[in-house]
Parts: structure tokens; sequence; C-alpha cells
């Protein structure tokens, strides 16, 4: 059985979308508003403490190759893409 963490609630309801092969419309914290689908969950470390783990997800752009790594701090809100 593959081990799943227990993910804040709006990592994972990324992940869940993407799980069901949908995307997320996540409003960020720094204003861009950003349209992905999730490819797995890591863990970073912390600004101030590198040995620290915090729980992140990286995510696929809609349409793109590339995408970024966000933590629970970073989003504001998540939504299913409707197109």
């Amino acid at each position: 059985m593959p081990y799943k963490p227990i993910m804040p609630p709006k990592l994972n309801a990324i992940y869940l979308l993407g799980e069901d092969k949908k995307y997320a419309l996540v409003k960020l914290n720094d204003g861009r508003v950003i349209q992905c689908r999730a490819d797995c969950y890591c863990y970073i470390g912390d600004d101030n403490d590198e040995d620290l783990d915090v729980l992140a997800l990286h995510v696929f752009y809609k349409g793109f190759d590339s995408g970024e790594i966000l933590v629970e701090n970073d989003i504001v809100s998540v939504e299913e893409l409707v197109e």
C-alpha cells in the first residue's frame, strides 16, 4: 500500500482533483491565478531551517510541461477548473 501523507486542506484539494484527472484553479498569495494539476507531493526545507520538513506539492501548469512547488501557505483558494 503506497504511503499517503496527511495533507493540509488546500494541498489535498489540488491533489484529489489531479487524481481525478481534473485541473485546479488556484489563487496564490502573490496575486497570481494558475491552472494546474498535481504531479506528486514532496518535502522541502523551511526558509529558516533547511532540516525542517515541510510538506509541499509539485504541480504542472495546464498546457505546459513545467510547473512549480507549492506549500499550503502559498495558496489563498482552490477551485475545480470548469471549462
